[in-house]
């Protein structure tokens, strides 16, 4: 049985990885949110421990989506177009 905490993580590790990918931008990101820029970091970091990929290629002055962060966004824009 899934617990509804188990579900609400997801859901907001999900909504921080698409805010991010929308603004490219971790303090836009971040104030959409309502959220630190580090709980938006951690919200990131997990999927991508998870997955053993990074899902944001990030430079000092910039971040944009990997390889494998378009395909997550995809995967993400599908599920959520199906439900």
């Amino acid at each position: 049985m899934i617990r509804a905490g188990v579900i609400r993580d997801k859901n907001r590790i999900s909504t921080g990885i698409v805010a991010l990918a929308e603004t490219l931008n971790d303090q836009e990101a971040s104030e959409t949110l309502y959220i630190s820029q580090p709980v938006l970091s951690t919200h990131i970091q997990r999927p991508e421990k998870g997955v053993g990929a990074f899902l944001f290629d990030r430079t000092t002055r910039k971040v944009r989506l990997s390889k494998e962060g378009q395909l997550f966004r995809i995967i993400q824009t599908n599920e959520s177009l199906m439900a």
